[in-house]
């Protein structure tokens, strides 16, 4: 399918042998443990775009090396310390905003959560 649509068939089995990396690789770790109780999806969004990987401005270049890896999903219990996921940027001062950016975005708490159901509604 891939090859079928331009793409180079590699990218399947080997993607870095095919897709740009990232200078800078910056690992996201939680401060204080908890249950994963709310995420900011759109702050997540913001902060992977404020490093390249989407567009601000139509016709804004994206840049396929850098974005954001987070792991935990809406009711998951992390501990002190435990790495989420990973910032890949172009700089040590974006991924540091970045990192910034993402643990602001997630809300730690004690009680137990029920995780968001992946369906809300049919609609048509």
């Amino acid at each position: 399918m891939v090859e079928a649509q331009g793409g180079d068939p590699r990218v399947v089995d080997d993607p870095w042998s095919v897709l740009p990396r990232a200078a800078v690789t910056v690992p996201i770790q939680v401060g204080r443990g908890g249950v994963m109780s709310a995420v900011d999806a759109e702050e997540i969004g913001l902060a992977s775009s404020a490093l390249g990987a989407g567009r601000v401005a139509k016709g804004d270049p994206v840049d396929p090396a850098v974005g954001i890896v987070l792991r935990p999903k809406v009711g998951d219990r992390l501990e002190a310390g435990e790495q989420v996921g990973e910032v890949h940027a172009r700089t040590e001062d974006e991924a540091a905003e970045a990192v910034r950016r993402v643990l602001q975005a997630l809300t730690l708490g004690e009680d137990p959560v029920e995780p968001p159901p992946l369906i809300h509604g049919w609609y048509g």
